[in-house]
């Protein structure tokens, strides 16, 4: 989509962009997602950070239950290891008619 939080992300680098919120609000919200309206980064914007990695272990304090989202969807709960796959893929576009 038109919306981005990781503009330098490309096919060719091993990075995973993460966007971590240190306490989701509604305001912190509001203002990341006025972010994206406006084709900003979040880097500016206190209690957002953003991280490249190659891989990540994530897991929560006293054993709560959060969601992990991957493209803006709902992939996993935590404890989760998220890693780059080693091996090349293809990607196929439609053509435009």
């Amino acid at each position: 989509g038109p919306w981005s939080f990781a503009p330098d992300a490309r096919m060719d680098q091993a990075n995973l962009h993460l966007v971590v919120f240190e306490q989701l609000s509604r305001w912190l919200f509001l203002r990341f997602a006025l972010a994206m309206l406006l084709h900003r980064s979040p880097t500016g914007i206190r209690g957002i950070h953003t991280r490249r990695c190659n891989s990540l272990t994530a897991t929560s304090t006293a054993g709560a239950q959060v969601a992990v989202q991957a493209d803006g969807d709902i992939a996993a709960q935590l404890p989760v290891h998220i890693s780059l796959n080693p091996t090349a893929f293809s990607v196929i576009r439609p053509r435009p008619d």
